[in-house]
């Protein structure tokens, strides 16, 4: 005999487990061999804010802990819990300026970016890492594994010389 399965959809870090019950309506014992399984067109799913929020807004807080629900999505949160555990931690060592952060790695439309600005007065001044005269240098410090999700955990940090400020923030940005 032969099982074939067809379009599976499994996400990342994700286990398949096939699992078949046999019924027999005779007084014989039931026997069956499997010579081979195929599985065709399996297909790793990226998550979405949909499927793990559920249908809550970017910009809700429904559990009240003062963090909306797109940054407890990005950074390993979730919209039952306090997630001030989860939120960016800010350091200044050696005239170093950093921000220690969690980042979602199984959703290809969020977007989570470190930003310099030396005033805080002007919005348009914020300088993306994706920019190379930003100064941000981005370190890997390996993963996290949250419930079954992977996070990379990483450290953007910017020198603070005599010229004055700089300040720093995470920009997410969800692209749905």
């Amino acid at each position: 005999k032969n099982i074939t399965l067809n379009n599976l959809n499994v996400g990342q870090d994700q286990d398949l487990w096939i699992r078949w019950t046999f019924a027999s309506t005779s007084s014989e014992p039931l026997a069956m061999g499997i010579d081979d399984v195929t599985i065709n067109n399996l297909v790793l799913v990226n998550q979405t804010f949909a499927n793990v929020m559920g249908g809550v807004s970017p910009t809700s807080d429904s559990d009240n802990d003062g963090v909306i629900a797109l940054l407890e999505y990005a950074f390993g949160g979730a919209a039952n819990r306090n997630d001030q555990d989860r939120m960016p931690v800010s350091g200044f060592s050696n005239n170093e300026l950093s921000l220690t952060y969690l980042v979602r790695t199984d959703d290809t439309s969020l977007f989570i970016l470190p930003e310099v600005n030396t005033d805080l007065t002007s919005q348009g001044s914020w300088v993306s890492s994706t920019n190379p005269n930003s100064g941000i240098t981005i370190t890997d410090l390996g993963t996290v594994d949250i419930n079954g999700t992977v996070f990379e955990r990483k450290k953007a940090a910017v020198t603070v010389g005599s010229s004055g400020a700089k300040f720093m923030r995470i920009k997410t940005v969800l692209n749905q």
